[in-house]
């Protein structure tokens, strides 16, 4: 049944942009999330149908997340993963970072309904080689606004790199797990991440493809430091080596980049071959 509390009601503005307008929707895993009050989008349309996204990889997050970890959401959108990553981690601590306006309101708006403000740090900033900032192509749905997409909407949105984020505000911590979308600027965002990526050992959940386009330097660029690549099978419940050389590639959108010793700890609770 849909759940969904269908009245737009004003999202508080955190930033300088005027407010926006968003209906509310209950998961089924509890949670709220506030979505743009509109069955032409994406996020909107699927959730009132599944109360909860499609992806696959969803079936994921309860089995390799454990108690206590912290991890970061790089292109939160409107906060479903940052949500269900905190939701699975109980005591653990996600960094959440969305550059663009809109759906940077609607997600501390859904931070703030499900009580997570202690929880979920969110960053109004995307992750880049460098600090600076960047104009993003604003798509009808969210999901797709990038740096280098096109279109008349466009919003000049703050880049930081990861390693100097850190630094300053999270000095010290481990992160167990990364999901990244950063629809196509992954490669830079691991450039401004490299010291991060080289001393700690997370499992990272990527985005591979952005619609027919595949993004094989970051293949490359997550071998180079050290990590191999896994699929997630939702239907044999296992995390399966990725082979770029055959026809996965064809079907292949998010893959996941796991370094040998994380490795090991995942096929001793069985969820990795």
């Amino acid at each position: 049944a849909m759940t969904a509390i269908l009245t737009a009601a004003p999202v508080t503005p955190s930033t300088p942009h005027a407010p926006v307008e968003s209906w509310t929707v209950n998961l089924a895993s509890g949670l709220r999330l506030q979505v743009p009050p509109s069955l032409r989008c994406l996020t909107t349309y699927v959730l009132l149908e599944q109360e909860t996204w499609f992806e696959p990889e969803m079936s994921l997050l309860p089995l390799v997340l454990e108690p206590g970890m912290h991890a970061l959401d790089i292109g939160a959108n409107h906060g479903i993963y940052a949500l269900e990553i905190a939701r699975c981690t109980g005591s653990g601590h996600v960094w959440a970072f969305e550059p663009t306006s809109e759906p940077l309101q609607r997600l501390r708006a859904s931070v703030t309904a499900n009580g997570l403000g202690d929880r979920i740090t969110v960053v109004g900033a995307g992750l880049a080689d460098a600090d600076g900032e960047a104009s993003f192509a604003l798509q009808d749905n969210s999901e797709l606004n990038s740096r280098g997409g096109t279109g008349s909407r466009r919003e000049t949105v703050r880049l930081l790199a990861l390693d100097g984020y850190l630094a300053a505000h999270a000095p010290g911590q481990v992160i167990d797990f990364v999901k990244l979308d950063a629809e196509g600027e992954e490669v830079n965002v691991l450039a401004g991440g490299q010291r991060f990526f080289a001393q700690q050992s997370p499992v990272v959940m990527f985005e591979f493809k952005h619609g027919a386009s595949q993004n094989t330097p970051l293949l490359a660029a997550w071998q180079a430091l050290g990590y191999d690549l896994f699929r997630w099978s939702a239907e044999l419940r296992l995390l399966l080596p990725f082979d770029s050389a055959t026809s996965e590639l064809d079907f292949a959108l998010t893959l996941l980049a796991i370094r040998p010793a994380r490795q090991q700890h995942l096929a001793q609770r069985g969820l990795l071959v």
